[in-house]
């Protein structure tokens, strides 16, 4: 776990905490499962909302006959230079106006 730590530049206590949140899915899948699983695949892509200001944090885990056991979406802070909220709008007309 050092070794992954010093790679991604990030503390082992961090590391160690995402193993064992890995473990706690990987275990309540196992016991829920209909069926017996053999190999256990987990994959996590980014997306978008609709807009860039919305990223979202798809997490899939996918047996070894390719089936889709789960899937867990979390929302992610926008990235970017402009991290102002989507819900802001702003009035054209009205602001240019003033300026000058």
């Amino acid at each position: 776990m050092r070794g992954i730590a010093r790679t991604l530049r990030i503390s082992k206590n961090t590391v160690e905490a995402k193993f064992l949140w890995i473990h706690q899915h990987v275990s309540s899948l196992k016991a829920n499962a209909p069926v017996d699983i053999g190999q256990l695949y987990f994959d996590e892509l980014e997306t978008i909302e609709h807009t860039k200001l919305k990223p979202l944090s798809v997490l899939l885990f996918v047996d070894d006959a390719y089936r889709i056991l789960r899937t867990q979406v979390a929302v992610a802070p926008p990235k970017g230079g402009s991290q102002r909220s989507p819900t802001i709008s702003t009035v054209q007309g009205k602001t240019r106006g003033r300026m000058f």
